[in-house]
């Protein structure tokens, strides 16, 4: 498995929410099969997303579509700053 982990500010989580769900068909298209939303203890305008993919290419491309229809656009109201990310090859999942 394959994550996308994207990391910027927000302006609020509920408007930015509102983006994330809104943006759910085109996820699901992608090849999403999963997602983790966490926010920083010390910030709760800071998020992390950790989308799961079966593949590099997969993330790859979403990432894509991310920069070039989403972040540059009036449909990211919600962005407070520059976006970081990084595609990451999950190596162990473990429960305890």
């Amino acid at each position: 498995m394959f994550t996308l982990r994207i990391e910027h500010q927000i302006h609020g989580y509920e408007m930015w929410r509102a983006a994330f769900d809104r943006l759910a068909a085109i996820r699901e298209r992608a090849g999403a099969r999963n997602h983790r939303i966490s926010l920083a203890v010390d910030d709760p305008n800071f998020i992390m997303i950790d989308l799961d993919f079966d593949s590099a290419d997969a993330a790859e491309t979403f990432l894509g579509v991310l920069r070039r229809e989403v972040w540059g656009s009036a449909a990211a109201p919600a962005l407070a700053g520059g976006v970081q990310t990084r595609i990451v090859e999950v190596m162990e999942s473990k429960g305890y």
